[in-house]
């Protein structure tokens, strides 16, 4: 007598006895974590965007730099979005986790953060799960190498990293899955990198309309300029980062 399941991705209990029939799903369940929705007022980064997807599809590993509210973050999700459901080159799905690299009391250990993946994954945080660095990151990458088995390919979005240490550890190996990466420092973690500029002064104009006309359409509809409502006027001073407002918002 002998026993054999196949066909699924198990990291838990399993039940076996003399007659049990097993079924699964017949659509995969991605494993997708908590993306973000795209911004509408997304803007100026069209280029920016298309390479970092094409890069996607050939390097394991894609890096954003740049400095602290340039847009690292929304670029990434935007490019995530696109790979994962405009052209699906990514059918296990998106996972993203944000390290919160340069926040002295929010800063994700490593550990922490490959237990937070690895509950997306599907594996349960309980007694059985591993407790250190190393132990962790084996069973992270053998997770991995179960999805890669089953051509279910994943993204892997490691935001807001402090530096390659930090990092290292939850990027997939063995070149099937992807990782997309950000930072305000130069990593060296692949040939594929974007380094993001502040944008020029038409795509800024094109932004700010973009949010004006979002903050519009909860408002009366009809302001065109911050002096004409008061949330676009809230939303603006948000953008700018400043508690004062960006200009007068009166005549």
């Amino acid at each position: 007598m002998g026993n054999h399941i196949s066909g699924g991705v198990f990291f838990g209990t399993v039940i076996q006895g003399q007659r049990i029939q097993l079924t699964l799903p017949r659509e995969i369940t991605p494993a997708l974590s908590g993306l973000p929705d795209r911004t509408p007022s997304f803007a100026g980064r069209e280029e920016e965007l298309a390479r970092i997807v094409g890069e996607l599809e050939d390097h394991p590993v894609v890096t954003i730099v740049g400095m602290p509210g340039v847009g690292k973050t929304e670029l990434a999700v935007q490019a995530a979005w696109r790979a994962w459901k405009d052209e699906g080159r990514f059918p296990g799905g998106v996972l993203i986790i944000d390290l919160q690299g340069y926040n002295d009391r929010l800063r994700l250990p490593v550990e922490r953060a490959l237990t937070q993946l690895l509950g997306a994954l599907g594996v349960p945080d309980d007694d059985h799960l591993p407790k250190d660095a190393q132990g962790l990151t084996r069973l992270y990458r053998s997770v991995l190498a179960a999805y890669a088995e089953q051509e279910r390919r994943l993204l892997v979005v490691v935001d807001n990293t402090s530096g390659e240490e930090q990092a290292r550890p939850l990027l997939p190996t063995g070149g099937y899955h992807a990782a997309l990466v950000t930072s305000r420092h130069s990593l060296v973690l692949g040939e594929a990198r974007t380094v993001l500029r502040p944008l020029p002064a038409d795509a800024a104009v094109e932004l700010v309309r973009r949010v004006l006309g979002e903050a519009d359409g909860r408002s009366s509809g009809t302001a065109s300029r911050p002096s004409g409502s008061p949330i676009c006027a809230a939303t603006c001073r948000s953008r700018c980062g400043s508690r004062r407002p960006c200009w007068p918002t009166s005549p």
